[in-house]
């Protein structure tokens, strides 16, 4: 036991000269803590969970046989340069010194190590520390070390010195690689596309990339792969003419003069570019206005009328109209409708359908003759909404969410042929579009206001007088990334339906990931729905925060240097275990171990022959420290009590 306390003073010591500067030079910038090399290691079963999700840049991974705190930010270029050595067979490249290392640091990664610092000791330790960003880089022997913000605070591993000796010494591990500049353009038949602006980056040798065109006149994506200089296009370059954007139109309302107007319920909630509208205010104002869309941009036309109401107020309990012998009923009407207010009456599921547009006056409601009732029957939309007439076409509709609904998003629909559909989601993010005549399977996309692009398939066979759903959010984009992947692509942006339909297993593959990610399927569960069934691509939901909505509220979607989307989950897995002075707790049965971010759990040992507790925090996805750890023997003294 006094060994044992001991030790925990030694820790304790060492933790606070890193943190106060161990009496050294008073000239020395203040710091935060640089922990001793064993607070790396954490419990052995973190790094046998598939996948391990810490944060962005912090996974687990075993060393000499210990499973260690690891920060990822040097992966890719520690792996490239890797590959790049046993490609061209060199056997021994330079292993940068401490000093080699951290000059290199510095000029690589200024983001992390933004200024030159003199190499100081501590313990085993030879580190820099950054005041401005509060990082320290740290060499224990040949193990590479960092801590502060860039690692979420703790201590994390980074590699051996000799992995990073093609990095500090590219020319020890052969000739340079020749990159491929940006591309500029790609062109299908007529039609030339050019990158988003913030896509002007150089192709690494080896590397491909996935070009997108969202703006402009044309829409389409290019990847290209570069060898030694060469660039060499890859699958399919898309490049078409952009589809003129339909404008939405709800909520809608205007004002003339010091009186504000809202449109009528029932009145479209969406134009078509190059259509116009005159809507009607009869509940509250009354007035109208005709709104024509030009290319997404709705535009007033003619002269505006809004005012107060005539003293007369319409209360219908129920309208109907018949036209030529059919009799239609409205689907509903308003509880009052304003004197002067015109309204509009539609009678959209019923069999005939039709509409009927009316006017309230001192003698009640008048009709304008303005009025139709016909016998076409109706069909119905995913949600059991009016989806139109049944005239023999198909159509499909979805919801286009990351959490939030994607409100204003350009969604296209391509087909094996080539054919495309789009549309511009409303105010929840939902959306529908004209099928008829078109070849699954379909890629689909939306692209946010922001320029962001979000992927999905679809293989649903179309359906004659009926609808298909077709979600896109970042799970969809997710299984897209994957069956790209799977065709030898790096990443969603270069999906075609070709390449769906010439692997649908892959498509079954990415579902079943989703579906088996241990934490995505308690986030499934947790929502109420079956882990098991799960359709990410097809499952009908609404942006509010219920059902599939809810997993997407807990998750973060990304994209990584290559292209490939990547799906970390926002919540927190508890460890397994914890210890304190070299006694090992474990939470009793039945504890909680899944954490959502922004909130903790307490677990405790009363059942073993330790006793303990601790309290694990969650914050987006990244696990804090433990909070007030206890674990001791039964006979053991308080942790407060020294040894005596």
């Amino acid at each position: 036991m006094l060994r044992s306390h001991i030790f925990r003073l030694f820790v304790v010591s060492l933790a606070l000269l890193a943190s106060c500067g161990g009496g050294r030079d008073s000239s020395e910038p203040r710091r935060g803590t640089l922990d001793a090399p064993r607070t790396a290691v954490v419990d052995s079963n973190e790094c046998s969970r598939q996948p391990s999700r810490m944060a962005s840049m912090l996974a687990h991974r075993v060393v000499n046989g210990e499973c260690l705190r690891s920060f990822t930010g040097f992966d890719k270029r520690l792996a490239a340069g890797e590959q790049r050595r046993r490609a061209l067979a060199v056997v021994s490249p330079r292993t940068p010194t401490v000093t080699e290392l951290f000059d290199w640091a510095e000029l690589s990664y200024a983001q992390y190590f933004p200024s030159h610092q003199a190499n100081r000791t501590l313990g085993a330790y030879t580190y820099r520390y950054y005041p401005e960003t509060q990082n320290h880089t740290a060499v224990d022997g040949e193990m590479v070390y960092v801590q502060g913000p860039v690692s979420g605070g703790g201590l994390a591993f980074v590699g051996r010195l000799a992995d990073f000796a093609c990095l500090v010494f590219p020319d020890s591990c052969g000739p340079q690689p020749v990159d491929c500049a940006a591309v500029t353009s790609w062109a299908v038949g007529a039609n030339t596309c050019r990158p988003n602006a913030e896509q002007n980056q150089t192709i690494p040798s080896g590397a491909s990339f996935a070009y997108t065109d969202s703006g402009g006149s044309t829409r389409g994506t290019a990847t290209y792969s570069c060898t030694e200089g060469t660039l060499t296009v890859l699958g399919t370059p898309v490049c078409d003419l952009r589809v003129p954007l339909a404008c939405n139109t709800t909520p809608l309302s205007w004002t003339v003069g010091s009186n504000v107007c809202t449109a009528n319920a029932g009145e479209p909630t969406q134009l078509a570019s190059g259509a116009s509208h005159t809507f009607q205010a009869s509940t509250g104002n009354v007035g109208a206005i005709t709104y024509a869309c030009d290319d997404g941009d709705l535009k007033p036309s003619g002269t505006a009328a809004c005012a107060p109401p005539t003293p007369v107020v319409c209360r219908p309990t129920s309208v109907s109209w018949t036209v030529s012998g059919n009799t239609c009923h409205a689907d509903s009407v308003p509880a009052e409708i304003a004197g002067g207010g015109t309204y509009s009456f539609f009678d959209a599921v019923g069999v005939p359908t039709g509409y009927s547009i009316r006017r309230c006056t001192e003698a009640g409601l008048v009709g304008t003759g303005d009025e139709n009732c016909v016998a076409v029957p109706h069909i119905q939309d995913s949600f059991g909404g009016d989806g139109g007439a049944a005239d023999g076409g198909a159509s499909g509709d979805g919801t286009a969410g990351d959490g939030a609904p994607i409100v204003g998003g350009l969604v296209t629909v391509v087909d094996m042929t080539g054919k495309q559909a789009s549309a511009t989601t409303d105010s929840i993010g939902y959306y529908r579009v004209k099928l008829t005549g078109f070849v699954p399977p379909f890629v689909l996309s939306v692209t946010r206001p922001d320029g962001k692009v979000r992927r999905s398939i679809n293989q649903q066979p179309i359906k004659t007088n009926g609808y298909i759903f077709m979600a896109i959010t970042g799970l969809t984009d997710k299984i897209a990334s994957d069956v790209a992947q799977a065709a030898g692509f790096p990443g969603a942006a270069s999906l075609t339906p070709a390449m769906v339909a010439a692997n649908p297993n892959a498509v079954t593959a990415a579902i079943n990931a989703i579906r088996n990610d241990p934490l995505l399927r308690e986030q499934i569960d947790d929502a109420g729905l079956n882990p098991d069934t799960f359709d990410p691509l097809t499952v009908p939901f609404r942006a509010n925060g219920t059902g599939y909505d809810k997993v997407l509220d807990n998750i973060v979607v990304t994209t990584n240097a290559s292209g490939a989307t990547v799906v970390e989950s926002l919540t927190c897995r508890a460890p397994l275990s914890w210890t304190v002075s070299g006694v090992t707790c474990t939470p009793d049965s039945g504890e909680e171990t899944v954490i959502t971010s922004g909130s903790s759990v307490r677990h405790n040992d009363t059942l073993g022959s330790t006793l303990g507790s601790v309290t694990w925090a969650c914050s987006k996805g990244v696990l804090q420290p433990a909070i007030r750890p206890e674990c001791m023997k039964p006979n053991d003294p308080p942790p407060s009590q020294p040894t005596r």
